[in-house]
């Protein structure tokens, strides 16, 4: 009897380990309410310093954990993105940050925190 009460709760362990959830990973989802410059994001990018840089319809925004730094298309200023629709990021193996868009390409001075275009 004691052999089979011992199986029984053993039976029991088991079931009710087979039943626990997972644990569920975490995401944080952020929007133009949270500083985005657009909510559709093309690309998403995190380079050798750990920076997070999302391309979208409206530009392209730098993201370092704690907040958002946008970059725009300023037609008065020759070293802001050539257009704002940012589709592909890129690092390459000179560690130097470059970003696509349609008919643009630019590299990031990093410092100067603007652009070169192409």
């Amino acid at each position: 009897m004691a052999k089979r009460l011992f199986f029984l709760f053993l039976f029991s362990l088991f079931l009710k380990g087979s039943y626990a959830q997972a644990p569920k990973d975490n995401f944080t989802h952020y929007t133009e309410l949270d500083g985005l410059p657009s909510n559709q994001v093309f690309e998403i990018y995190q380079d050798r310093f750990g920076f997070i840089w999302a391309g979208t319809l409206n530009g392209l925004t730098r993201y370092d954990g704690y907040e958002f730094h946008n970059y725009f298309q300023d037609i008065q200023d020759p070293n802001s993105l050539l257009i704002d629709v940012v589709t592909s990021i890129f690092e390459d193996s000179d560690n130097e940050l470059w970003v696509g868009g349609i008919g643009m390409i630019s590299k990031y001075n990093r410092d100067e925190d603007n652009f070169t275009n192409y």
